[in-house]
């Protein structure tokens, strides 16, 4: 059995650790383990997290339309580039439809994100 797999229990202190977590001496290298076996999950809910809040402070009148856009396409690209990392060997297999699926959805949201950019970037020059 490899070092550094959950059934052996070990901490960050050990010197044998340290290529896997990185972390201060009172972090379990279990959590660490966990937290990379969701892959990109935590940043996924992060940046849909980051989405919703956008569009409500919004809808509330404390943004104004172009910082909207600005926010939802900076959004968008960094949610891309997480349905990415869930997808490329995280929490969904690799080859399922529903990769497939996710895989379209992170091109589709990385274009959107980048075009929402472009229109800020010249709406800004006009105001």
């Amino acid at each position: 059995m490899a070092y550094g797999s959950p059934s052996l229990p070990h901490r960050a202190s050990d010197p044998r650790c340290f290529h896997v977590c990185h972390r201060p001496r009172d972090v379990p290298c279990r959590i660490v383990s966990v937290l990379a076996d969701l892959g990109g999950l935590p940043l996924l809910v992060a940046y849909l997290l980051l989405l919703a809040g956008t569009a409500v402070q919004y809808r509330r009148g404390k943004l104004s339309g172009t910082r909207a856009v600005l926010l939802v396409g900076m959004c968008l690209t960094w949610l891309s580039y997480a349905l990415l990392q869930v997808t490329q060997g995280g929490a969904v297999p690799t080859g399922t439809p529903l990769n497939y699926a996710l895989d379209a959805l992170a091109v589709v949201a990385l274009v959107v994100g980048v075009v929402a950019m472009g229109w800020w970037w010249r709406a800004r020059d006009e105001t």
